[in-house]
C-alpha cells in the first residue's frame, strides 16, 4: 500500500493513500476562518442594534474558549488535533444565536465547552454534532427557565433606539411597539424600545385566524364563504398586527427587530452567504433547497387543517382572494424572522452537516426543512431551523447509504 505524506500540526506523518488523501492544517484553518469572516457582517450588525453588552459577552466568551483551547492543545495528545479557527468560529456562532439579554457568565462558561466538545469528538471533521449550535439550542430553552424566575419576569425582547446604537444599554427599555424606530427622547430617556418578536406575533396571529375561521358561519352562494361579520373581524386582526405589532418592512429588512443577535441582520447574512458560495464553501443548491422547502411548508400551514376543512375549497378560495396580499406579507415576516436564513447559510456551511451524495443531500434537506417548519409553527422556545439540521446531522451517513446512486460500475 502506498502512503501519502501529510503535514499535521507541524509534524510529518504517513497515512494510507485513500480518501481524503491529504490533510493540511492550513486548508482547515482557512476553511473555518472564511466562515468566521462571512459571519462578521451579521454579527456586527447585531452588536450595533443590541449594544455594547453583546460585544462584552463576545470578548469574555472568546477569551475563555481561547484559554481552554491552548490548555488542551499544550497538555494533551488529542489536543494537537484542534484548530483554533474552529474554536473561534464556535464562539461566534454561539454569540450569534444567543438572546441579547443572556447573562454574560452563562455564555462565557458555555463557550468553554466548545473546545472541550471538539476535543472529545477528536478534532475537526469528526464531530457528529456541532458543539456551538447544540449549546445555543440548550441555552435557548434553559436560560429563560433559570433567569425568568429570579427576575420575576420574562426576558424582554428589545432593540436600541436609533440615537443609542451600540453605546446604549438594552436593559434600559420601555414597551412602545415595533411600528417605528424611535429616539431616546421618545422613550422617556430609555435606551431601547421593547417590542414583540415578529415570528411570535405572526405565529399567534395564524393561530387566532385559524380558530376564528374554524368557528365562522358560512354564507354566500352555496354557503361557501365566511360571513361578513367574520371577515370584518379578520380584517381588524390583520390590520392590528401589520400596523401595531410588526415593524415596517424596511426596518424589518434592515434588521431593526428583536431576535437572536446574529439572525436579525438579513442583509449581512446574505452577504456572508454570497462570500461562502464564492469561496466554494457553501453549496448554493443546498441552501436554496432548504430555504424553498421551509418556505413552502410555512406557506401551506398558514391556516390549520381544521380551518381548511371547515371552509372547504371555495371558502378557502374566498379568504385568499380577499386577504391573500396580507397573508403573503405575513408569510414573509414569518419565514424571514426565524433562524431559517442563518441556518441555511452558516450551519449548512459547516463541514459534516449534510450528507456527501447528491441523493442523500436532497432528502436530508427535505426532511430537515419540513421538521424546521413544524417546529417553527409550534410554540417552543427553540431555534427551529438549527435544531432540525442538528437532529438529522448524526444520520447523514444513513442518508448516503439509503439514497446513493446505484450503478453496476460500483459493484
Amino acid at each position: 500500500m502506498t502512503t501519502a505524506t501529510t503535514a499535521f500540526s507541524g509534524v510529518e506523518k504517513h497515512a494510507p493513500a485513500r480518501a481524503p488523501f491529504l490533510v493540511w492544517p492550513v486548508a482547515r484553518r482557512e476553511f473555518y476562518t472564511s466562515i468566521c469572516v462571512a459571519l462578521l457582517p451579521a454579527l456586527s450588525w447585531g452588536i450595533v442594534v443590541f449594544g455594547w453588552r453583546v460585544l462584552a459577552v463576545l470578548i469574555v466568551a472568546l477569551a475563555g474558549a481561547t484559554l481552554e483551547h491552548f490548555i488542551l492543545f499544550r497538555f494533551t495528545r488529542r489536543g494537537k488535533c484542534l484548530v483554533y479557527a474552529q474554536t473561534a468560529l464556535g464562539v461566534l456562532l454561539l454569540v450569534a444565536l444567543m438572546h441579547p439579554l443572556w447573562p454574560g457568565w452563562i455564555v462565557a462558561v458555555s463557550s468553554c465547552l466548545i473546545p472541550l466538545g471538539c476535543w472529545i469528538m477528536g478534532g475537526p471533521g469528526r464531530e457528529y454534532l456541532h458543539p456551538s449550535a447544540l449549546l445555543a439550542i440548550f441555552l435557548t430553552a434553559l436560560v429563560p427557565l433559570i433567569i425568568a424566575p429570579a427576575l420575576q419576569r420574562e426576558l424582554p425582547d428589545a432593540v436600541l433606539a436609533r440615537d443609542r446604537l451600540f453605546m446604549g444599554d438594552i436593559r434600559s427599555n420601555i414597551d412602545v411597539g415595533a411600528a417605528r424606530w424611535l429616539r431616546a427622547r421618545d422613550l422617556d430617556g430609555n435606551d431601547a424600545m421593547r417590542a414583540p418578536r415578529p415570528d411570535a406575533s405572526t405565529r399567534d396571529l395564524f393561530a387566532d385566524m385559524s380558530a376564528l375561521l374554524t368557528q365562522a358561519p358560512m354564507t354566500g352562494q352555496g354557503g361557501n364563504a365566511p360571513a361578513i361579520q367574520s371577515r370584518e373581524f379578520l380584517r381588524q386582526m390583520l390590520d392590528d398586527s401589520l400596523i401595531r405589532k410588526l415593524p415596517s418592512f424596511d426596518l424589518f429588512l434592515l434588521g431593526v427587530r428583536p431576535g437572536p443577535v446574529g439572525t436579525v441582520g438579513i442583509l449581512g447574512i446574505l452577504f456572508g452567504g454570497l462570500y461562502l458560495a464564492y469561496r466554494h464553501i457553501l453549496r448554493f443548491r443546498s441552501a436554496a433547497a432548504f430555504l424553498v422547502w421551509f418556505s413552502l411548508a410555512q406557506l401551506f400551514t398558514i391556516l390549520s387543517f381544521a380551518a381548511l376543512r371547515h371552509l372547504g375549497l371555495w371558502g378557502a378560495a374566498s379568504v385568499l382572494s380577499e386577504f391573500g396580499g396580507d397573508l403573503f406579507i405575513l408569510w414573509i415576516y414569518s419565514t424571514l424572522s426565524s433562524d431559517m436564513l442563518f441556518a441555511a447559510v452558516f450551519i449548512l456551511a459547516l463541514p459534516g452537516t449534510e450528507p456527501l451524495t447528491p441523493g442523500g443531500r436532497r432528502w436530508f434537506l427535505v426532511v430537515a426543512a419540513l421538521l424546521a417548519a413544524i417546529l417553527h409553527r409550534i410554540n417552543l422556545p427553540i431555534l427551529p431551523a438549527t435544531t432540525a439540521l442538528l437532529v438529522f446531522m448524526p444520520f447523514r451517513h444513513l442518508f448516503d447509504r439509503l439514497f446513493a446512486h446505484r450503478s453496476w460500475l460500483a459493484r
